[in-house]
């Protein structure tokens, strides 16, 4: 069965692969760079039917997936990231290259369990548990970790279990090389790396400058309507970096932009109105929490009251729980959910 939407040459040296977007099976679009080295972007989920259509796809542009020279992650999410140490054995694929932060658990002997531990992490540091569209989530990780540690391995074994029914397997990567810096690689075309945390801490986006070509992970994309706000969608988000990282974006003469979900953009004017629609709206919206708080601290918990001011502010298009964690993901940056009594439990 062909999982493929659209396949698209978009450059001499940029190719295109739409992902399947179908809830929680979906995964992410791939990218391939032909240069002086063959670079594959975000290979997606470890599921056998849609490596066996990603193959298939690039074969059909006369890219042999043996010959790719390097695996490169925008952020090590299962959707994007599953199927890198799959490929890298099956066909000796020479390194996978992703962020700093990525790098520990991915050349982990047990990659989902090292994840979900990177992730509690992350999500648990220094936050107070209140009622957001979270809550439920961060409650549950508090008191995972707060568990003795025989049964805090067998809860972990089971989530780990649950991950794997979804995406597949996630196998290591012992060939592997982080990004510890922004820098330029030459390729022919040179790739520009950028760091551009907010949807995960440890997103990566790459620049051709000469093609003017911008590939991204999850912070914008176009397949679920974020182009309208960005995608601060799981515990791990953070509105600070994501503001930030979309300036960086909109600083750049972008004449292609290519999310990680939905169809790519080709259009110079078009992208850099997304990118100041965004960056205006991020801005306002934070004023206005901050405004309303300050008149009314007791706010900054009560969250469906406190939504009020902003979640009509944004188009019906957007659902109501995707406008809460934005909402949440504004109250983060501003310090109200910040807990400096809080302590992470050693075993992480």
């Amino acid at each position: 069965m062909d999982f493929w939407r659209q396949k698209v040459k978009i450059t001499n040296s940029v190719y295109f692969y739409q992902g399947l977007q179908s809830g929680i099976h979906s995964w992410s679009n791939s990218i391939v760079i032909n240069g002086k080295k063959r670079i594959l972007i975000d290979p997606g989920s470890n599921m056998k039917y849609h490596l066996k259509d990603l193959v298939g796809a690039m074969n059909e542009d006369g890219i042999d997936i043996s010959k790719i020279d390097e695996i490169w992650l925008t952020h090590a999410h299962p959707d994007h990231a599953g199927s890198a140490g799959t490929l890298v054995k099956q066909f000796n694929i020479k390194k996978l290259r992703c962020h700093f932060k990525a790098g520990g658990f991915l050349s982990s002997s047990a990659v989902t369990k090292k994840f979900l531990i990177y992730f509690t992490k992350e999500v648990v540091r220094g936050k107070k548990i209140v009622r957001t569209p979270f809550f439920w989530r961060k409650a549950l990780l508090k008191i995972l970790i707060s568990l003795p540690r025989r049964i805090f391995d067998v809860v972990l074994w089971f989530l780990v279990f649950g991950m794997e029914k979804i995406w597949g397997k996630w196998l290591p990567v012992f060939n592997l090389e982080v990004f510890d810096k922004e820098e330029i690689i030459e390729n022919q075309p040179d790739i520009q790396i950028l760091f551009l945390p907010g949807h995960a801490p440890e997103e990566i986006g790459f620049w051709l400058k000469d093609e003017k070509v911008l590939i991204i992970g999850d912070l914008i994309n176009t397949g679920y309507n974020r182009e309208i706000i960005p995608a601060l969608v799981t515990p791990q988000s953070n509105f600070g970096d994501a503001l930030f990282s979309i300036k960086k974006m909109s600083n750049l003469p972008v004449e292609i932009l290519i999310p990680a979900h939905g169809f790519f953009l080709r259009n110079k004017e078009m992208i850099g109105r997304i990118f100041e629609k965004i960056i205006s709206r991020m801005e306002k919206h934070q004023k206005m929490v901050k405004e309303e708080v300050e008149k009314n601290p007791r706010l900054k918990y009560e969250l469906d009251e406190l939504s009020k001011i902003v979640l009509y502010d944004l188009p019906l298009i957007i659902s109501h729980s995707e406008k809460k964690q934005y909402l949440v993901a504004i109250c983060d940056n501003l310090g109200y959910y910040n807990n400096k009594n809080n302590k992470n439990n050693k075993k992480l």
